[in-house]
């Protein structure tokens, strides 16, 4: 019962995140852009997430093989695609990372190295995005205040440097923790962390390949935007990207609509762009990545066997992110 109420307010704060953006905004606007989307360009969008996806599922594979965790580059490429279709349509509090969690468990892989390895991808995703918005965010402040502007583009380093003295202190924490018994399984997590940030060839090659996949994403809304805004460069929607992408997160609504589009409104309009342009591109966005899951998903349903079953709803989940 708590889990469907939870539900139904986060579906209805994203129906009425949408329903208020439509009516706020221009109807006109909002109309002539539908019209100026070409549907190549929506078709171009959904093949570049498609893509997007093999690649997200090389940087896990990479992960789990060097914490001797891989299921093997095929089975993890069926288990990713799965964990972002059932997190973008199903109802339920049940997160993407859980999903990898319990079916890489269920294919032998231990809970402990199945679940750090898959916080270790998300940590590397998620790093990477903070780089990115320390690199590229000074071209969304440009019409912000001075102090507005400091604050947007300081925060980026600070939790940057808040991540690089966590892993740094990493062997310190574990070994505190070590003297309770009640910290076992915790300790075993942050073990397998700890022994992958020591490898920084693995590192240097997940960043790498975390980086090409944020590039992707911005290419194919950028493919979108460029119809309704001819002028915007890519590295502007490279700029937008991050910080969407890390307020998603927050488990507030569904798979991050409403919210998503709440914020490219934001952006858009930031940088002297129609805020009707930031809510088309947005939902366009959504829904390419949708179509983007639906040849794995289906792949996953007429190919999978009884080590394939989602976890069940009671089970406690990580907190449900985007892959990055």
């Amino acid at each position: 019962m708590q889990k469907s109420v939870f539900f139904a307010v986060k579906a209805v704060l994203s129906a009425g995140l949408i329903t208020y953006l439509t009516w706020s905004l221009d109807f006109a606007a909002i109309t002539d852009a539908i019209a100026n989307i070409s549907p190549l360009s929506v078709l171009i969008c959904t093949l570049i997430l498609f893509a997007q996806i093999f690649v997200l599922a090389f940087r896990w594979h990479l992960i789990a093989r060097a914490a001797d965790a891989a299921l093997g580059f095929l089975n993890g490429l069926r288990i990713l695609f799965a964990a972002m279709f059932f997190m973008q349509v199903l109802p339920s509090s049940v997160g993407g990372d859980a999903v990898r969690v319990f079916m890489a468990h269920r294919r032998g892989i231990a809970l402990a190295p199945a679940t750090s390895v898959v916080l270790m991808d998300r940590a590397v995703g998620l790093t990477s995005i903070i780089i990115l918005m320390g690199l590229f965010g000074h071209l969304i402040t440009r019409q912000m205040s001075v102090d507005q502007k400091w604050l947007v583009q300081t925060l980026p380093f600070l939790a940057l440097a808040a991540i690089v003295i966590g892993f740094v202190l990493l062997p310190r924490i574990i070994s505190f923790l070590s003297r309770w018994r009640w910290a076992n399984k915790i300790v075993q997590l942050l073990t397998q962390m700890n022994n992958l940030v020591r490898l920084p060839r693995i590192a240097l090659q997940a960043f790498t390949i975390s980086f090409s996949s944020h590039a992707m994403t911005a290419a194919a809304v950028w493919v979108l935007a460029s119809d309704l805004v001819p002028e915007i460069s890519y590295f502007t929607i490279l700029a937008f990207l991050p910080p969407v992408v890390l307020l998603m997160i927050l488990p507030i609504t569904i798979a991050g609509w409403g919210l998503r589009e709440s914020i490219m409104v934001v952006f858009f309009q930031l940088s002297g762009y129609d805020a009707a342009d930031g809510l088309i591109v947005s939902v366009l966005w959504g829904l390419a990545t949708i179509l983007s899951t639906l040849p794995g998903a289906l792949f996953w349903l007429l190919t999978r066997d009884s080590n394939d079953r989602l976890p069940p709803s009671e089970a406690a989940p990580p907190p449900r992110t985007e892959p990055s």
